[in-house]
C-alpha cells in the first residue's frame, strides 16, 4: 500500500510499503524555502528544474538539473531557490538501517562514509535512482523498485571510497541458479528483492550489481 503523509501544494511526501525505511519526497514547480533543519536519515537529492541554493557550511552549493547531493543523518542544513525560477526535484530518505542492509555484508555494520557526497553529472546513477522513485510511487513493481534503489545506493558507497567484498569465485552460477529456479516455480507471486537475497543467503547488493 502507498501511504500519504503529506501533500502541500506541489510537495508531496509518502510512503510505499513495500519497501520498509525508505521515505520519499517530490517537489513539482515550486518556490518553496527549507530553513535550517536535518534528517534522521540519508537525504539522497535529486535535482530536476531550476537552481537550488544548498547551504550546509561553507562555501554555499547550487544544485543543476542532474545533480544528486547526498546527506548524512544530522547534517544541519537549509535550501531554497537561487533565483525566480520554480524548481522541481526527487529526494529519498534512507534509514540507516537500510542503508546497511543493501550495501554491506551480513555481519558487518559500518555504514558508507559519505557525510556530504555531491554527483554532478553522473547521468547513469541520476537515471538509476530517479527509476527508482518513480517506481515507488506505485505498487506496480515491488522487486524492480528495489533492485533499482540498491543498485543506485551501491553506486553512491562506490562514491564515498566504501569497497564491497567480493563473492568468493565459484559461487556466481549456483546463487544466480537458485534465483532462477525459484522465480520459475514462483511467477505468480509477488516477491521481494529481500526475499531473494535470503534464499541464496547474500547481500542484496550482489543480486543487482
Amino acid at each position: 500500500m502507498v501511504r500519504m503523509k503529506q501533500d502541500a501544494g506541489a510537495i508531496r511526501i509518502w510512503r510505499n510499503d513495500a519497501v520498509a525505511g525508505v521515505e520519499l519526497l517530490r517537489a513539482s514547480g515550486t518556490q518553496h524555502r527549507f530553513p535550517k533543519h536535518f534528517h534522521d536519515a540519508y537525504a539522497i537529492h535529486l535535482h530536476e528544474r531550476g537552481t537550488m541554493a544548498f547551504q550546509y557550511g561553507q562555501p554555499q552549493v547550487a544544485l543543476e538539473p542532474g545533480n544528486i547531493n547526498v546527506l548524512a543523518p544530522g547534517v544541519v542544513h537549509l535550501c531554497m531557490p537561487a533565483d525566480e525560477q520554480a524548481l522541481s526535484y526527487r529526494c529519498l530518505f534512507v534509514s540507516p538501517a537500510f542503508l546497511q542492509y543493501a550495501v554491506l555484508d551480513p555481519g558487518a555494520t559500518r555504514p558508507p562514509l559519505f557525510e556530504r557526497l555531491l554527483c554532478p553529472g553522473d547521468v547513469e546513477l541520476f537515471q538509476s535512482l530517479g527509476s527508482a522513485h518513480r517506481c515507488l510511487e506505485t505498487e506496480d513493481d515491488a522487486l524492480e523498485a528495489e533492485t533499482l534503489l540498491t543498485s543506485g545506493l551501491a553506486a553512491l558507497a562506490s562514491y564515498s571510497g566504501q569497497r564491497q567484498a567480493r563473492v568468493k569465485a565459484g559461487s556466481e552460477p549456483r546463487h544466480v541458479t537458485i534465483i532462477r529456479e525459484f522465480l520459475d516455480a514462483n511467477y505468480d507471486r509477488r516477491i521481494a528483492l529481500a526475499d531473494l537475497a535470503r534464499l541464496v543467503g547474500l547481500n542484496p547488493v550482489y543480486l543487482v550489481v
